[in-house]
This record gives C-alpha cells, structure tokens and sequence, in this order.
C-alpha cells in the first residue's frame, strides 16, 4: 500500500515538475498590439492557420491571432506633408508606375501586399517616375503603401491583365 502511494505521489510531482503551461503560439512574419482611445487590438501577419464561422448574426474568426492588420489613421496623417505622388494606371497590368511631384522625398518607399496583409515588393522611390512590377502577380486586388517615417499615403490596386 505505500509502495503504491509513493509511485502515485512519485507520477504526480514528474508530472507536475515538467508540465508546461503554454498559451497559443505560431511563427508569422510580424505582429503587435495597438492601444487607442476605442481599445486594445492584437495583430499578427503571416498566420496561415485560422477558421471563419458565419452565422445569422455575424462573423466570428478564430486563430492564434487575426489574420488582418488594422491601421486607423486620421486624415491629417495621410495628408501632413506627403509629397504629391500617383499611381498609375489602374486597374494595372504587369507595372504601376508611382509619380511623384515637387516636395521633400527623402527616404520615401513603398511597400506591395495583398488582401491578406502578406508583403510581396518593397523599395525606396525615386524622384520623378517609379516602376512596380506586377507581372509575377496573379489578377486580384492589391495594396501599394507609399510611406516615410512621418507620412503615408494607400492605393487600391487592381491588377487586371
């Protein structure tokens, strides 16, 4: 009978001394938490396991962390001293074309990612004309951030060969 107890308390304290209590974990390529006057919101990019219900009701997603990232700028942030800058044309085929005008261009870039957030092209622009090639791309609708540390400006970007 104590032979029995001691292998119990025995199982109990290895079980016990090599238990890990881990929270949900994924490698992705990025992520945070934001904090705003409306709350707290957590963000990963680069998740590939997650699950969609929909209902009556609405829309519930679940993962580690959601897929999307969500940035809320007011429009003086768009606006604060960006350079004047286009794209063109779209909807696009194999390139874009990024022009920019008169104004203080240093360390300006953009960055191309799809709906899902996944980056797929980044590079400093030029002044004048800047290509972005799309010709790899499969049709769909994509998302070109032109951006320095101070300013930012999105375009929606169909590509339709």
């Amino acid at each position: 009978m104590i032979k029995t107890k001691i292998i119990i308390l025995g199982c109990c304290l290895l079980g016990w001394g090599h238990s890990d209590a881990c929270a949900q974990s994924n490698a992705v390529a990025a992520g945070g938490d934001h904090t705003g006057a409306g709350g707290t919101v957590s963000y990963s990019l680069g998740q590939i396991a997650y699950a969609s219900f929909s209902g009556n009701t609405g829309t519930a997603a679940q993962g580690l962390q959601q897929p999307y990232r969500i940035t809320v700028q007011s429009v003086a942030d768009y606006n604060r001293s960006l350079p004047e800058i286009t794209a063109f044309p779209n909807p696009a085929g194999d390139m874009v074309w990024l022009q920019t005008g008169p104004g203080d261009h240093a360390a300006l870039q953009y960055l191309l990612y799809d709906v899902q957030g996944k980056a797929l092209a980044s590079a400093f622009i030029e002044p004048g004309i800047t290509q972005v090639p799309l010709g790899t791309l499969p049709n769909a609708v994509y998302f070109l951030k032109v951006f320095n540390t101070h300013q930012t400006k999105i375009f929606k970007i169909t590509k339709n060969k």
